[in-house]
């Protein structure tokens, strides 16, 4: 059995949730929550998608589906601190969807402790421009993907995200050298569903 595909969501709000959800498909994802976390530790995701239908989808405590036929290689797991992650890991990708406050926090600080050398792909879907350059900068040999995100989605209350029609995601790469990683993470996006497509570029299959 191939090893599973480890992933790191940072930031497990409206659009953290609904690509966790997705990606635990296929992947064993951690997803770190705050606000959040003693609702989704206790009760799990409670999804209502327009698109997807709807899912409950509880980490630990296996899974339970209603008004849908996905089901879910994977359970997630959910963690209150990427440093409480640590254990879960090591991870292949850490998917940041925390929103970009350059003035309040530091993307690279927050991921730090989650992060394998040269190896671990870091994967944004953030709102801004140049949200690149300091992950870049404190992380030059680790793959990058950045992503826009077409999505109208919303937590109404914790743990309970309403999405409410399609979705469309772009990515694109900086450097050559994170086409394997995008790729991959590309695969496992469509694995759930996602409508996913490639700019920038080409990458090696892609049609």
């Amino acid at each position: 059995m191939n090893k599973a595909v480890r992933i790191l969501t940072v930031g497990t709000g409206a659009v953290g949730s609904v690509y966790s959800w997705g990606l635990a498909q296929s992947c064993q994802v951690t997803t770190v929550c705050r606000s959040n976390y003693e609702t989704v530790r206790d009760h799990g995701f409670t999804m209502e998608s327009a698109k997807f239908g709807r899912s409950v989808f509880k980490p630990h405590n296996g899974m339970s589906i209603t008004g849908t036929q996905t089901t879910f290689a994977y359970n997630p797991t959910v963690v209150r601190s990427v440093k409480e992650a640590t254990v879960h890991g090591p991870f292949d990708y850490i998917l940041v969807t925390l929103k970009a406050l350059p003035d309040v926090y530091d993307i690279t600080e927050i991921i730090a402790p989650a992060m394998t050398p040269k190896e671990t792909a870091i994967v944004l879907i953030q709102n801004g421009l140049g949200v690149e350059a300091p992950i870049v900068q404190r992380f030059p040999e680790n793959p990058l993907i950045s992503i826009v995100a077409y999505i109208a989605t919303l937590q109404d209350k914790p743990g309970y995200t309403r999405h409410l029609g399609g979705e469309k995601l772009r990515l694109g790469i900086l450097d050559p050298s994170a086409e394997p990683a995008a790729k991959m993470f590309m695969d496992r996006l469509r694995h759930g569903n996602m409508n996913v497509g490639y700019v920038g570029g080409r990458v090696s299959g892609e049609p």
